[in-house]
């Protein structure tokens, strides 16, 4: 009768591999080992400038959404702006279609705006794009 192997699982990216318990037991020279956490902390590093890249861009982003309402007088994204005693009223998307600022509508619909709102006028800020595009 033939000796029996002895089989187990070993895990590799995610997935399972039936192998020999040789196989299972083999030793990782010095340099493997080395080599193989230098490539980890790489990963790690470049995970963490990644993610810090993005925080800076939603930073500046976010910036100037707070510049662009705060010189158009609105105190938020979906806020709405009241004038001659309530008969008249705007939101920060419309007030940058008007201006077609086309950086700060993009921001502001990241941001959350409602691009189905309507003025006072029964107009949706896809309407003033249109409008000054003459279609």
């Amino acid at each position: 009768m033939a000796p029996a192997t002895e089989f187990s699982f070993e895990q590799i990216g995610g997935r399972c591999k039936l192998v020999t318990e040789e196989e299972a037991v083999r030793s990782c020279s010095a340099e493997e080992v080395k080599e193989y956490e230098l490539k980890r902390q790489a990963k790690l590093q470049e995970a963490k400038d990644k993610e810090l890249k993005l925080r800076e861009r939603r930073a500046r982003d976010w910036k100037k959404i707070e510049d662009f309402l705060l010189e158009h007088h609105f105190a938020g994204v979906n806020d709405v702006k009241s004038g001659w005693f309530g008969l008249q009223r705007s939101y920060p998307l419309h007030a940058a279609a008007k201006e077609q600022n086309v950086t700060i509508m993009n921001l502001l619909l990241k941001y959350g705006a409602d691009p189905k709102q309507k003025d006072s006028h029964g107009k949706r800020a896809m309407d003033y794009v249109l409008k000054k595009l003459k279609l």
